[in-house]
């Protein structure tokens, strides 16, 4: 039987930063192009020194609002689950990783727990692999993180 010691799932959506980023993300593409909408359909002036047409503006609009959409609900459905078993540590990490991938106890040389590691060390929140120094970084939250040497 396999026993677990340590279980643990991190979402994106819990962190406010991504929330305000999504927002002013959202703001920053979406309210030029209403206001197009409006000056151009509701007012009946162009918009804009060479303007386009009525049909491709409500067409960039419409685009804008699902791409808006799609980037959004993929940051909020993100989520790093972690499990640390008797075999070792097993993780994923949607989207980047549908299955379960594991580092057995064999492959670990040595582990050290850090609390806040350095922004430029890591780059910030997400999954990211440094092909010079070989490493990936997974981070999502939290003050104290596991550093592997394998």
């Amino acid at each position: 039987m396999i026993r677990s010691y340590f279980e643990e799932v991190q979402a994106l959506k819990d962190n406010r930063w991504v929330w305000m980023l999504i927002v002013v993300t959202a703001l920053a593409g979406l309210l030029p192009l209403v206001f197009g909408l409006y000056w151009q359909i509701g007012n009946g002036q162009p918009w804009g020194d060479e303007p386009m047409s009525d049909n491709g503006l409500i067409g960039m609009t419409v685009f804008m609002v699902i791409t808006v959409i799609f980037v959004s609900g993929l940051l909020l459905a993100s989520k790093l689950e972690v499990r640390i078993d008797t075999e070792g540590i097993h993780y994923k990490f949607f989207p980047n990783k549908f299955r379960w991938s594991s580092i057995s106890k064999a492959e670990i040389e040595s582990y050290e727990i850090r609390k806040r590691p350095n922004i430029f060390q890591y780059g910030g929140v997400g999954f990211r692999r440094n092909w010079f120094t070989k490493t990936k970084a997974m981070t999502v939250s939290g003050n104290k993180h596991l550093v592997l040497l394998l």
